[in-house]
């Protein structure tokens, strides 16, 4: 199941699409972000048909149950050093990947700082806490090799646990949700990402319960989830699959 108005709107691509990152001899990066659980994992490695590497840190739980000859994963325990990262891409071509899935982001850009702190950078650690050079610096690597994929041909997919931010006091006093990244991750990987989505639980007309996504800010920042952690069947799967082909269809074609 997917969130017809996702799908149906008119002016969905023009709006939502970040056209101006649009390359097309470049891959498309889509971030999805979503609670604890709900799946962003699966949705990911069921949005191609063809070849796909999933890269995660070896704390995440997401791939336990991923079993598809077609999907191989890399779990990392520390960030790779540039030589490693070079061995990558060459494996990225010699495999013929076609989307690269970096699940998740949160646990990734930890191993970053984790691997800045460690090697004590000058400029960059302060009192084995990163400086704010330093937390840069992770972001930068990030981004830095979100767009070497790119620079392949192949597309990119994102996943973030998300959280509750609580603004204001009162009966001004608001929540909205956000995705749980760093800030000098956060700004700079919206920025070149081509979809920014939210994958959440909605009641259907028919009172079942099913999973969504939405571009639309104001849904994917509220905080009517309130069941978000809730684990519910899995059949109700939001359909990643077609709008990559929807976007590629009118971008790439």
């Amino acid at each position: 199941m997917y969130d017809e108005s996702i799908i149906k709107a008119d002016n969905y691509m023009p709006t939502i699409v970040n056209s101006s990152q649009v390359r097309p001899k470049e891959g498309l990066l889509i971030f999805v972000f979503g609670g604890t659980g709900i799946g962003k994992t699966r949705l990911a490695s069921e949005s191609s048909d063809e070849k796909m590497l999933i890269i995660d840190s070896e704390i995440t739980r997401g791939t336990s149950k991923i079993k598809s000859s077609n999907i191989d994963i890399l779990h990392l325990s520390k960030w790779m050093s540039d030589i490693e990262i070079d061995d990558i891409m060459k494996e990225i071509e010699a495999n013929d990947y076609k989307m690269i899935v970096l699940d998740s982001i949160n646990e990734l850009a930890g191993l970053v700082e984790d691997d800045l702190i460690q090697s004590n950078a000058v400029g960059m650690v302060f009192s084995k806490t990163l400086t704010l050079k330093g937390h840069g610096e992770k972001g930068a690597k990030i981004i830095q090799f979100c767009r070497r994929i790119l620079q392949l041909g192949v597309d990119v997919i994102v996943t973030c646990n998300e959280e509750l931010i609580e603004e204001g006091s009162g009966e001004e006093k608001t929540v909205r949700i956000s995705p749980t990244i760093p800030a000098s991750v956060k700004k700079r990987l919206l920025h070149i990402s081509h979809l920014s989505m939210r994958l959440y639980w909605d009641k259907a007309s028919d009172g079942k319960i099913k999973r969504c996504l939405t571009a639309d800010p104001a849904i994917a920042h509220s905080a009517e989830a309130k069941d978000r952690f809730k684990i519910l069947p899995q059949k109700n799967v939001a359909d990643l699959k077609l709008i990559i082909k929807k976007i590629k269809n009118k971008y790439y074609e």
